[in-house]
C-alpha cells in the first residue's frame, strides 16, 4: 500500500469519517498546541514498537510541525501501522493552521526546550542569530546544546540550567 498525501481540509473530513489522526512530535509541543482530535504518539516512542491498540484504525493520519519529519519516516510510519492506510498531513500543524483550521492552545505550558534554548541563546530564530546545536540527548529529550551568541561567544546551554519558560505571546517553533 503506498502512502498517501492529504490536503489540511481532506484530513478534516477524513477525521469526521473515523480517521485517525496521530501526532508525532514529542510531548512538550503537543501540550502547548495541538490539532484537535489528534493523540499523541511521539516518534521517538513510535520507533520502538508498534502503533498502541488504541490508536489503530483503517485510517491513520500521521502530522508532524511542518511535514518533514513524518515525510522522511514516511516506510517507517507505514510499517508501523500496517495493515491501515497511512496518510500524511501537508505541511503539518503548520499547513493545517495556514488553511485556517483550528487548534487547541495551552500558553500555561512550558515553552518546548528547543525554544527556550534559542530564546536563551539570543532570541528569536531569524538569519544571522544564534546558531544552536544539539550535542547531548538521554532518551527523548535534549539535555545540552552548544550555542553561539551573536557576538560569536560560545555558549554550553544544559537542560538543568534552563527554566522551564512561559510566555503569553508566541515566538514560534524551528
Amino acid at each position: 500500500m503506498s502512502i498517501g498525501i492529504v490536503s489540511p481540509r481532506e484530513a478534516q473530513a477524513l477525521i469526521a469519517q473515523g480517521a485517525k489522526l496521530i501526532d508525532v512530535r514529542d510531548a512538550d509541543v503537543y501540550l502547548r498546541e495541538h490539532i484537535p482530535h489528534a493523540q499523541l504518539a511521539p516518534l521517538s516512542r513510535l520507533e520502538q514498537g508498534d502503533l498502541p491498540a488504541n490508536l489503530r484504525a483503517e485510517q491513520i493520519i500521521f502530522h508532524c510541525q511542518s511535514g518533514k519529519r513524518t515525510s522522511s519516516n514516511a516506510a517507517k510510519l507505514q510499517a508501523i501501522a500496517a495493515p491501515a492506510q497511512v496518510s500524511l498531513l501537508e505541511g503539518g500543524i503548520d499547513g493545517w493552521k495556514a488553511a485556517g483550521l483550528p487548534v487547541t492552545e495551552d500558553k500555561s505550558q512550558p515553552l518546548p526546550l528547543m525554544r527556550q534554548v534559542q530564546i536563551a541563546a539570543g532570541g528569536a530564530p531569524r538569519m544571522g542569530g544564534p546558531k544552536l546545536k544539539v550535542i547531548e540527548v538521554n532518551e527523548d529529550h535534549i539535555v545540552a546544546v552548544q550555542a553561539s551568541n551573536e557576538q560569536g561567544e560560545k555558549l554550553i546551554l544544559k537542560a538543568e540550567d534552563v527554566t522551564p519558560y512561559c510566555e503569553e505571546g508566541d515566538f514560534g517553533v524551528c
